[in-house]
């Protein structure tokens, strides 16, 4: 009887786990649904976005590239996850990091920090420690536009435990697990298996909710600030590496006026050697990105003969012959090396000896 029960224990820890896993699948294919009409109207208003990220540890920012050629969009992702991330790198200065202000400094301050035009930024609790247990699932977003010479941004706060079907009874049983004596302190922990599931389905359901809610603000804002988003400025290195075919086609068609036009009238595109392509392991391959490397003298110590080469078809052959017979060199080094080692027959260390020995026990 007592093994029957334990094999019917078993099964419904399994079902159980299923479903886990099942929830989590599910939330992934719908962030994924929503991913891609966010990515059809960013590229039909030109749009490039850069997501940063506290609880979801860049799976935002991953759902977009899952939809596949997220170049034309995606401009990166900040993953900030411990706080003093959002302080070094972002410049985040609210005391507490888990509110709506913390989100719209961090959509805002990824603006400055990069050349998007969209900014959308997540912070908040999956599976907090025992002293703020009630804060589980909750978060915050911001999405942040550039609008004229400043950011409109819009903020929301969503909780997956009390939105998703099913979830909140998992969130209570989870913070119920946390047992504590009288003096308060914490004597008995989830298991860490159940701590992982219930954290990926949240992670999965705040991914979800943050596609859903950028949607809907950009469909609702974009055609009421047609005409008055804002503008990008023109690096340096825009120019430096005209002929790499940069920088992306968002950026160039967000730059202001007077640059836009300087960088069309020079824009150049890679052009390859008929013995290389893009898909080349071998980057000297490449004529003409960068265009010279005599500006940057301060990179021939560290860069290696094969590096440094410069960079034509007679070049590349002759870089071949020096690895071909630097490799040549080195299996012939190594050749040697065996041949001076003491040559170790496996015999000697058997059990009955060598084979000397063996004759000799005959005798």
């Amino acid at each position: 009887m007592s093994r029957q029960l334990q094999t019917l224990q078993t099964r419904r820890k399994t079902s159980k786990d299923d479903d886990f896993d099942k929830k989590t699948i599910e939330l992934r294919d719908e962030a994924i649904k929503l991913a891609i009409p966010l990515k059809q109207i960013l590229t039909e208003h030109k749009l490039n976005i850069v997501t940063t990220e506290s609880v979801t540890s860049g799976l935002i920012g991953s759902t977009i590239t899952d939809v596949g050629h997220a170049g034309g969009v995606l401009y990166g992702s900040f993953v900030v996850y411990d706080t003093d991330a959002k302080r070094k790198w972002l410049g985040v200065d609210t005391p507490n990091l888990y509110n709506k202000e913390t989100a719209k400094q961090l959509a805002e301050k990824s603006l400055e920090k990069s050349r998007a035009m969209v900014g959308l930024s997540i912070t908040g609790n999956a599976t907090p420690y025992s002293d703020s247990l009630d804060c589980v699932g909750i978060a915050d977003i911001a999405l942040s536009i550039r609008h004229k010479d400043e950011f409109k941004t819009f903020t929301k706060r969503i909780n997956p435990c009390n939105s998703v079907k099913g979830l909140k009874k998992l969130c209570n049983i989870w913070k119920d697990s946390h047992e504590t004596n009288e003096l308060g302190s914490v004597t008995s922990y989830p298991k860490p298996s159940n701590t992982t599931k219930l954290n990926n389905v949240i992670r999965y359901s705040l991914v979800k909710d943050t596609l859903e809610f950028a949607l809907n603000t950009l469909e609702k804002e974009l055609p009421e600030m047609k005409g008055d988003l804002g503008s990008l400025n023109i690096e340096k290195y825009d120019i430096d590496y005209f002929s790499c075919g940069e920088p992306s086609d968002p950026i160039i068609n967000n730059l202001e006026a007077t640059a836009k036009k300087a960088h069309f009238e020079s824009r150049k595109y890679p052009v390859y050697s008929s013995q290389g392509d893009l898909c080349s392991e071998d980057t000297t391959k490449l004529i003409s990105c960068p265009v010279e490397f005599k500006n940057l003298p301060e990179y021939t110590a560290s860069l290696t003969r094969r590096q440094f080469t410069t960079v034509t078809p007679t070049s590349i052959s002759a870089s071949a012959n020096f690895n071909s017979a630097n490799n040549r060199r080195t299996r012939r080094n190594s050749l040697r090396r065996r041949s001076m080692s003491p040559k170790v027959s496996r015999r000697r260390y058997s059990i009955g000896g060598s084979r000397k020995n063996r004759k000799t026990k005959k005798k």
